[in-house]
This record gives C-alpha cells, sequence and structure tokens, in this order.
C-alpha cells in the first residue's frame, strides 16, 4: 500500500495491516535462506559440469533479489505505518 492509502486507514485497520507485514516479515529470512542454498547448489553443479541449464544460477540470483526488494518494501510499510501511529498518537 501507498503512504497515502495508508493515511486513510483508521487504527484498527492500521493494527490489521501492520499484523500481516509483520507475518510476511518473519516468512522471509527462510525463503532468503532457502533461495541461497539453492544458488549455491546450482553454482556448485555448474563448476562440477553437472548442470544442463545454465540460466538456473541467473534465475536464482533474481529471486533472491526480489525477495530482498519485498523486505525492503516492507519494512519501509511497516516504518510508515509506525509514523502515522505516531502522529495520530496511538
Amino acid at each position: 500500500m501507498t503512504g497515502r492509502e495508508l493515511l486513510t486507514l483508521d487504527l484498527a485497520a492500521l493494527e490489521q495491516r501492520a499484523a500481516e507485514l509483520e507475518n510476511d516479515l518473519r516468512e522471509l529470512p527462510a525463503k532468503l535462506e532457502d533461495a541461497y542454498k539453492s544458488l549455491f547448489n546450482l553454482r556448485f553443479r555448474l563448476a562440477t559440469r553437472q548442470l544442463e541449464d545454465t540460466s538456473q544460477v541467473r534465475k536464482a540470483r533474481k529471486e533472491i533479489a526480489r525477495l530482498k526488494t519485498a523486505q525492503a518494501d516492507i519494512e519501509r510499510e511497516l516504518a510508515v505505518i509506525d509514523a502515522i501511529r505516531l502522529e495520530r498518537g496511538a
């Protein structure tokens, strides 16, 4: 959600959105760890010439970048929610 959309929400809706985002944020480290393990295995297979589709390495790197971007977006949105909470005195 954008900052403007968040400003239109009441406190209960903000709390619900913050809870959803915190749940998503808790799941991301496990997903990132899996993506890094996958990339490690792909690089190992590439080095030992066991990897037929070399584009998988690039796809794994892109997946890691997507997860990191999602994590930054969630953290940014949570910061906006915290600022709104402080502004409203909740």
